[in-house]
């Protein structure tokens, strides 16, 4: 995550944390959570809402000094995780039903085939729908 003081350009979730200063007069919390959207029809001025209820335009200037940050989804802890199926593809190779993967045996440990190098590291299974 990387804290920046322009504004949103963009509608978005983001982190925002106003100055010390600030907080001190409005009572808020050092970072929050905010999102940034069109409020209006022709989809001209950005819009802070906070807790979806109050907003204000981005280029407002009570946003002078603040940081923001872009927020990422986290990933889904119940999402389906997907595995390899090995298919035998030679005395020495296999290859992965789902997504293509080839893996290589050298002897002591399967090696995994990742950007035309052969690495230790077994990568997920990217299942093509």
């Amino acid at each position: 995550m990387t804290w920046t003081t322009t504004r949103p350009t963009k509608p978005g979730e983001y982190w925002l944390s106003l100055p010390p200063v600030s907080r001190a007069i409005v009572g808020c919390a050092a970072v929050r959570a905010v999102v940034v959207h069109y409020a209006d029809a022709e989809r001209v001025k950005l819009y802070v809402f906070i807790n979806n209820i109050e907003s204000w335009p981005v280029e407002h200037s009570y946003w002078d000094g603040a940081q923001w940050a872009e927020r990422s989804v986290p990933a889904d802890p119940f999402a389906i995780s997907h595995h390899h199926v090995w298919l035998h593809k030679s005395k020495h190779q296999q290859r992965c039903k789902h997504c293509g993967q080839v893996r290589r045996w050298n002897g002591t440990r399967w090696l995994y085939r990742r950007q035309g190098q052969l690495v230790r590291q077994r990568p997920e299974c990217k299942r093509q729908p």
